[in-house]
């Protein structure tokens, strides 16, 4: 039910403005990086939707260049997918982690190949949802 709300809320922001078949990029980008990462929980569902349909229409609409800003994003999302992926994941044995981080490495990594300012924004602020400090601000925020 959760991710229907998201779709909905990105969906019809993206037919308002022209990008339908463009907003279906990370609205399976985020969470196909996140099932295999895992990361930031919120407490509240409607927190989470809010959230992640943010990130999803600031990967759609904040314009950025690959070559420059996207290329620093994919790295940065990679260097952090490395370090602490996978985080907050309960679906998987300890023992599938390393094959989980090899997976989300090389799904980041395909955007090297691929270009895409929008993969590489999507990325990004999935990547950052595995920060503990990110997590931390969240827990004192109480979100």
């Amino acid at each position: 039910m959760n991710y229907f709300i998201i779709i909905s809320l990105v969906e019809i922001l993206s037919i308002a403005t022209g990008d339908f078949l463009r907003s279906f990029i990370p609205l399976i980008a985020f969470p196909l990086l996140r099932y295999f990462t895992g990361g930031l929980h919120f407490k509240n569902p409607m927190t989470c939707n809010v959230v992640t349909a943010l990130f999803m229409l600031t990967s759609l609409y904040v314009p950025i260049d690959f070559l420059h800003v996207g290329l620093a994003f994919n790295a940065i999302a990679l260097f952090i997918v490395l370090l602490r992926a996978p985080t907050n994941i309960s679906r998987f044995k300890e023992s599938q982690y390393p094959a989980l981080k090899i997976i989300a490495a090389v799904v980041i990594l395909s955007n090297f190949w691929l270009q895409s300012p929008l993969l590489a924004t999507i990325y990004l602020l999935q990547a950052v949802t595995l920060l503990r400090t990110v997590q931390k601000a969240v827990v004192l925020c109480k979100l």
